[in-house]
């Protein structure tokens, strides 16, 4: 299935493809971050940022510094580029942040001095199509294809081997989820994983479909109240009926107006979805087909 994409600045992408002498861009994207990943394997581990790997990108330091004007940085150096980041992230989160810092890399003109490889790139502050492709090849540098590809053919979607993958990878749980369903085997859903907290659920996160659009809120820690969370076999991802105002959660991240806490909502008719439940979350991909956005 070919996957949703967002809305992104085609003239950009059209440009970037004839400058790399490619036709398609998200697959010359995909194979560049394999072969970056390649110089980074280990035997079974994390893709780790070797010697060879940022060599192969130009990039001499990789360091901590407080005080930065965003999470991480890059930024031309004499012979080439150094990232650097914030202390006190969780090592999940720092991973990813390098990862992006060094896709950086492949929108970079040739040499040092990082110019933009194409003239319709923004010339002052973030260009929005830049940043969505830095972290599609972040999330396909530090979880390779090759390594994903036998995971999306499996048949029910496969929630139950986020948490693993995501410990294996030393990576955020969101990420898996998003480069399984999404990028790779180009599911429509939303997803989310709700943490227990006593007798209710908090929003642990959320990665919204992609043709949602623009997520104007977080869910992160709203509250799903007890009579919302199903209890399918523990075993595996099942494709059950939820109480519908699940739609109602992951619909608010996309409207302006407050959400109204869901316990207050009135019921809806059941929904069909991919669950998996263990001892203290779910994990929950919610098909977009045929729904309506509730604000």
């Amino acid at each position: 299935m070919k996957p949703v994409l967002p809305k992104l600045n085609f003239a950009l992408c059209r440009d970037l493809e004839r400058r790399l002498g490619t036709d398609d861009l998200i697959e010359w994207l995909e194979t560049e971050a394999e072969r970056v990943a390649s110089l980074g394997r280990k035997h079974g581990g994390p893709i780790a940022f070797s010697t060879a790997l940022l060599r192969d990108r130009n990039i001499s330091l990789i360091g901590a510094k407080p005080y930065l004007p965003a999470l991480q940085t890059i930024s031309p150096t004499e012979n080439g580029y150094e990232i650097r980041y914030t202390p006190f992230q969780r090592v999940e989160d720092r991973r990813f942040g390098v990862a992006h810092e060094i896709a950086h890399t492949f929108w970079f003109g040739p040499g040092a001095g990082g110019n933009p490889l194409s003239p319709l790139q923004r010339a002052i502050g973030d260009d929005p199509t830049i940043e969505w492709l830095c972290n599609r090849a972040a999330a396909a540098i530090l979880l390779p294809r090759s390594d994903l590809t036998p995971i999306t053919e499996e048949v029910p979607l496969v929630l139950h081997k986020i948490s693993n993958l995501a410990k294996l990878y030393v990576v955020p749980e969101r990420l898996v989820a998003r480069r399984i369903f999404h990028d790779l085997a180009g599911k429509d859903v939303d997803l989310l994983a709700v943490r227990r907290r006593g007798d209710k659920g908090k929003v642990a996160w959320f990665a919204s479909a992609p043709s949602r659009g623009q997520v104007m809120k977080k869910l992160e820690n709203r509250t799903v109240p007890s009579e919302l969370l199903p209890t399918p076999d523990m075993e595996k991802t099942c494709e059950v009926k939820i109480d519908g105002r699940w739609c109602l959660l992951a619909d608010s991240a996309s409207g302006f107006n407050r959400a109204k806490p869901l316990k207050r909502s009135p019921q809806i008719q059941p929904t069909s979805a991919w669950v998996f439940r263990n001892e203290d979350t779910w994990y929950v991909a919610l098909p977009r087909q045929n729904r309506q956005s509730s604000g």
